[in-house]
């Protein structure tokens, strides 16, 4: 995502647009540490988008406010390669 600022409604149609494609979070936590999650994005909801995770044959999902985009907590990037929905999303 651009480093301009957009509104939540930009925000929202641009990771709609992104469900089902393989993306990086990066997100502050609370003592300024960065924390990456790789995994897929999963859906995209009125307030938040949900990217769900496989570690260790474990399913994991990671929920996000549109907000934390534009308060820069969270940052997406895509990743270059594209993903197929993965069974365990079916």
């Amino acid at each position: 995502m651009s480093s301009e600022r957009k509104t939540i409604e930009e925000i929202r149609s641009e990771i709609q647009k992104k469900e089902n494609t393989t993306m990086t979070v990066s997100v502050k936590t609370a003592r300024k540490e960065n924390v990456k999650i790789r995994g897929v994005m999963y859906a995209a909801y009125p307030n938040v988008f949900v990217i769900c995770v496989e570690k260790n044959q474990t399913i994991r999902q990671h929920s996000f406010n549109y907000c934390d985009i534009i308060s820069g907590k969270v940052k997406i990037q895509e990743n270059e390669e594209p993903a197929a929905r993965p069974a365990y999303l079916s």
